[in-house]
């Protein structure tokens, strides 16, 4: 989360509700933030952001880390760049 974006009553809201993970202007900037879950329990990161894989896997989280640097100057990254998938 990166906080300065959000009020604190809705800080407080998603506290209640998450296991946050503060992140800094610069991974925010950087769309390291922006992760996307395969399956329960497993995410894919962009290589490069290494204290937030770190932080999800501390949590219990496998992370998988792909090259994504030429994709992240449109900008967007992993979600923004992926169609959601429909799990049977």
């Amino acid at each position: 989360m990166h906080r300065p974006v959000f009020t604190p009553g809705r800080i407080r809201w998603f506290a209640e509700r998450f296991d946050l993970i503060d992140v800094t202007s610069a991974e925010a900037r950087a769309v390291q933030v922006n992760v996307l879950a395969i399956a329960p329990g497993t995410v894919v990161v962009a290589q490069g952001s290494d204290r937030i894989a770190a932080e999800l896997a501390a949590r219990g989280i496998e992370v998988l880390t792909v090259e994504y640097s030429e994709v992240t100057k449109i900008p967007g990254s992993l979600r923004c760049t992926t169609l959601p998938l429909h799990r049977t």
